[in-house]
C-alpha cells in the first residue's frame, strides 16, 4: 500500500470511529436529560400518514423526531436509514427530538423492525416509540367508521388499550373492524400529566390484519325500531346463514333469532321484546363451517313515553320565520324551568353538570333528597361549583379528575318510568352566566328508552349502579367504551345519541352536516376541527344550498372560522357582544329539506371534546325541533347587524328592478368583504353569496336567474355598511 493509501485509509478510519463514537443507542439516548443533544441512527417506521413526525427505531429502543421550530428542514419515508442529532424534549409525555439540528438518509427501502407482539397491558414507556402488535383485538366502535381520535379496544387477554388516528389519515371514513383482528401500530403517549396516556397508531389499512374466510363487510344498522322490537342489518364478505344472540344483560341469557337463508346481505328482525327496554345483542354468520362474530351492542326499544322534546332558549327567538312551532324564549327562568322538572322526580335524580352555582337548582335538588328521592352528582373537579357548597352534606358527589374535562350537561329524572322519565341536557352549565346571559339552549325530553342510555353513561362515570360512587371502578375520558345505546324512536322522531371521547362523535357531527340538502345554520362556541371546518365547506360548495354560521372563539388559536370565511362561507364571529354565544348546535334543511334535524348537546367542535372530554350530543331528526332551533339562529345572526353604521357616502343603487337575473349594486364600494343575503316574502334566506374585494369598487354585480318569480329582500352587508333593498324577479 502506498504511504498516500495509507494516508486515506488511516484518515477513512479515524472518520469511522468519530462516527461510531457520536452514536449513542436509542435506550441510552432516552434516559439522558431533557434538553441534552443526542445523535441516533435507526430504521424510520412510518411516514407522512402520521404527520410531521417521524418514529426511528434501532434493535435497542425508538425515539420520535418532530420537526419543531428551529429545525433543518426534514423530509424522510417508511423504512430509511437515518442519523439524526437534536435535543431532547417532552411533548405531552411523549420524549422526542425537536428541535432537528442535522439528519442524513443513508439507505431508503430497509426492512422495518419486527413488531414486539405485547398486550394492552404492556403498552408503556419501556417500549415508547416501537413497532407493537396486539393480536385478538376488538374495537368497542366495530361497525362504525374512522374519523379522527381515540378508539378502545379490548385485547385477547380482556384488557384494554387506545388506538389514535390523526385527520387526514389514510383510515379515516374505512370500517371499523368487527370482531377479533390483529392490529400493529405505533407504541405512542399523549397525556397533560404525564402519567399514562399510552396510545398504540396504526399507519394504514396493512396494520390491521383480519383472519381469513367470512368477515363482516359492514357496521350493524338498527332499524324500524318499535315498542316491540327492532331490526339489525350487516353485510358480510361472503354468503352465509345470519344469527342474532341477544339479551338484557351482556350474558346474551334470552338466545337467538336467525335469518332463513344464506345471503351476504343480511337483516334479522328482533321481535316480542319489551318496551322502553335496552337490550345486548351480537350478530354472527356461519359460512361452511366458518364463523364471523359482529361486535357486542347495544340497543333500544321504543319506550310508551310521550316522547315531547321542549326545546327553550334564554335569549330573544325570531318567531317571524317559524314554520309550525313558535320558539320559546325563557327570559331569565332557566333555572325556574329546571326546578319544576326536578321537583316532578319520585324516586332518582343523576346530575352530571360541569359548573353549578344556582340556588334555586341546588335548593331543588336537596328538596328532592329530602322527600326521599335517590340523588348522584358528578362535577368537574377544575371549575369553582360553588353552588354544591349548598347541597345537602347528605347526597354523594363525585368530582372527576381527569385528562380532559367532564363536560357534560345533564340531568335524568325517573329514568325507570315510563311516564316521568325525563332527559334535561343543552348546552347550558349551571351557573347564572349561563342560565341567564350567555345565549344557550335547553332541551328536556320525555322518554324512557332515552333517559336509560343516559343512565347507562352516568353509572360507568360513576362506577356504580348505586346511591354511592366506587372511584375504583369510575371511567372518564379515554377510559370509557362505546356501550350505550345510540338509535331510539322518540315520539315517532328518531334520534342518536352519542358521548364523547368513546362514541366518534365528530363522526357523527360530519355525517349530519353532510346529509343537507338546501339549508345548513350552525351557532358554536368553540370551532378547531378542519373535518367538520371541509364539511361545512363541501356543502356550501354544493349547488342549491345556504349555509350561514356564527362562531364564538373566532380568534382562538385553530379557529375555523378564518378558513371558512376565505372559503366563502356566510360566517359571522359573535365576540364583539358582551356575553358569551356558548351554544353548540347545528341545524340542517330548515326551513326546507328532505330531513330536518339539529345537532346539540355539551360537544364543541374542538379536538378535546372529540378525544379527551366526557361530552353528551343528541342528532333530533325532527322538522318542529329544527323550526324553532332556526328561530334562536335567526336572532343570534341578525343581532349581529345591530349597532353597524349605515356607510352614507355614497347612496348605493339596485338595478335592473324588475330584473330576469341581473342583480347590480352601484356607489363606492371600499376594499373588503360583502356578503349578500336573497330572503323571501316569509324572512327566510333562499341564497346568499359575498364579494372580497381587494380594492375599492364602483360596482358589485351578481345574477339572481333560477329564483322562482316573486318579490326578494337584499341584504348587502359590509364592515361598515348595511343596506336593504326589494327586488321584483320576473
Amino acid at each position: 500500500m502506498s504511504v498516500m493509501m495509507k494516508k486515506i485509509a488511516s484518515l477513512f478510519l479515524g472518520l469511522s470511529s468519530l462516527y461510531a463514537a457520536a452514536q449513542t443507542p436509542i435506550s441510552q439516548a432516552r434516559s439522558q436529560a431533557l434538553g441534552s443533544i443526542v445523535t441516533v441512527s435507526g430504521i424510520v417506521t412510518n411516514g407522512d400518514e402520521l404527520g410531521p413526525i417521524r418514529y426511528i427505531q434501532d434493535a435497542t429502543g425508538a425515539i420520535p423526531a418532530y420537526p419543531g421550530s428551529g429545525s433543518v428542514t426534514f423530509s424522510c419515508s417508511r423504512g430509511d436509514s437515518i442519523t439524526i442529532t437534536g435535543a431532547l424534549k417532552d411533548y405531552n409525555g411523549l420524549l422526542e427530538i425537536d428541535p432537528i439540528s442535522a439528519y442524513t438518509v443513508h439507505t431508503s427501502n430497509n426492512p422495518l423492525p419486527t413488531p414486539l407482539v405485547v398486550s394492552a397491558t404492556q403498552l408503556n414507556e419501556s417500549i415508547e416509540g416501537q413497532l407493537v402488535q396486539l393480536n385478538q383485538i376488538t374495537f368497542s366502535a366495530g361497525g362504525s367508521t374512522f374519523s379522527s381520535g381515540t378508539y378502545n379496544f379490548t385485547d385477547g387477554s380482556g384488557n384494554q388499550g387506545v388506538i389514535y388516528v390523526r385527520s387526514a389519515h389514510p383510515l379515516i371514513g374505512s370500517l371499523i373492524p368487527l370482531g377479533p383482528i390483529d392490529l400493529v401500530g405505533i407504541m405512542s403517549q399523549f397525556t397533560f400529566t404525564g402519567v399514562g396516556g399510552y396510545q398504540v397508531l396504526p399507519r394504514d389499512a396493512n396494520d390491521i390484519i383480519q383472519a381469513a374466510g367470512i368477515l363482516f363487510a359492514s357496521g350493524v344498522d338498527q332499524s324500524n325500531i318499535s315498542t316491540a322490537g327492532f331490526d339489525l342489518s350487516f353485510a358480510t364478505n361472503l354468503p352465509g346463514t345470519a344469527h342474532v344472540k341477544y339479551g338484557e344483560t351482556a350474558g346474551l341469557e334470552l338466545g337467538e333469532f336467525s335469518s332463513a337463508s344464506s345471503a351476504t346481505q343480511h337483516m334479522v328482525p328482533l321481535s316480542g321484546l319489551n318496551a322502553g327496554t335496552i337490550y345486548y345483542a351480537q350478530p354472527y354468520v356461519e359460512n361452511q363451517g366458518d364463523t364471523a362474530w359482529g361486535n357486542l351492542g347495544v340497543y333500544a326499544t321504543e319506550s310508551n313515553s310521550s316522547g315531547f322534546i321542549r326545546s327553550y332558549f334564554n335569549r330573544p327567538v325570531n318567531t317571524t320565520v317559524a314554520v309550525n312551532v313558535t320558539a320559546t324564549y325563557l327570559n331569565n327562568t332557566f333555572n325556574d324551568t329546571i326546578k319544576a322538572y326536578i321537583d316532578q322526580a319520585q324516586n332518582t335524580v343523576d346530575l352530571a353538570i360541569y359548573n353549578t352555582n344556582d340556588q334555586t337548582i341546588v335548593q331543588a335538588v336537596n328538596a328532592a333528597k329530602n322527600r326521599g328521592v335517590q340523588v348522584r352528582y358528578i362535577a368537574e373537579s377544575s371549575t369553582a361549583n360553588m353552588g354544591l357548597t349548598s347541597l345537602d352534606g347528605s347526597i354523594s358527589v363525585l368530582y372527576a379528575n381527569e385528562t380532559g374535562i367532564m363536560h357534560n350537561k345533564f340531568i335524568i329524572i325517573d329514568a325507570h318510568s315510563a311516564t316521568n322519565a325525563h332527559v334535561i341536557t343543552g348546552s347550558t352549565n349551571l351557573t347564572p352566566n349561563n342560565l341567564f346571559d350567555d345565549a344557550n339552549n335547553l332541551v328536556i325530553i320525555q322518554d324512557e328508552s332515552l333517559a336509560k342510555a343516559f343512565e347507562m353513561e352516568f353509572n360507568e362515570m360513576w362506577g356504580s349502579t348505586g346511591a354511592s360512587p366506587n372511584a375504583a371502578t369510575s371511567a372518564f375520558g379515554a377510559s370509557k367504551l362505546n356501550n350505550t345505546p345510540h338509535a331510539f324512536k322518540v315520539g315517532g322522531h328518531e334520534v342518536g345519541l352519542y358521548f364523547s371521547p368513546s362514541d366518534g362523535v365528530t363522526g357523527q357531527i360530519e355525517t349530519a352536516l353532510r346529509s343537507t340538502d338546501n339549508y345548513l345554520s350552525f351557532a358554536v362556541m368553540a370551532f378547531t376541527r378542519n373535518d367538520l371546518g371541509e364539511a361545512i365547506i363541501d356543502v356550501n360548495n354544493s349547488f342549491g344550498t345556504i349555509v350561514q354560521g356564527l362562531i364564538e372563539d373566532s380568534n382562538g388559536s385553530g379557529s375555523e372560522y378564518d378558513p371558512l370565511v376565505a372559503a366563502g362561507v356566510l360566517v359571522r364571529s359573535t365576540q364583539s357582544f358582551p356575553d358569551i354565544m356558548h351554544h353548540k348546535y347545528a341545524v340542517v334543511d330548515m326551513p326546507s329539506g328532505t330531513d330536518p334535524l339539529v345537532v346539540t348537546g355539551s360537544h364543541n367542535w374542538s379536538t378535546s371534546a372529540e378525544t379527551v372530554n366526557d361530552e353528551n350530543t343528541l342528532i333530533i331528526h325532527s322538522a318542529d325541533v329544527a323550526d324553532v332551533f332556526y328561530q334562536d339562529f335567526r336572532a343570534r345572526f341578525d343581532e349581529l347587524n345591530i349597532g353597524i353604521e349605515e356607510w352614507n357616502a355614497t347612496p348605493v343603487q339596485l338595478y335592473p328592478n324588475p330584473t330576469s337575473g341581473a342583480a347590480n349594486f352601484t356607489g363606492v364600494f371600499q376594499a373588503g368583504r360583502y356578503d349578500l343575503s336573497v330572503i323571501d316574502i316569509t324572512g327566510r334566506p333562499v341564497w346568499s353569496t359575498h364579494f372580497n374585494l381587494s380594492m375599492d369598487a364602483s360596482i358589485l354585480e351578481t345574477n339572481l336567474e333560477g329564483l322562482p318569480a316573486g318579490v326578494y329582500t337584499l341584504l348587502l352587508t359590509g364592515e361598515k355598511q348595511r343596506n336593504t333593498f326589494s327586488i321584483i324577479v320576473q
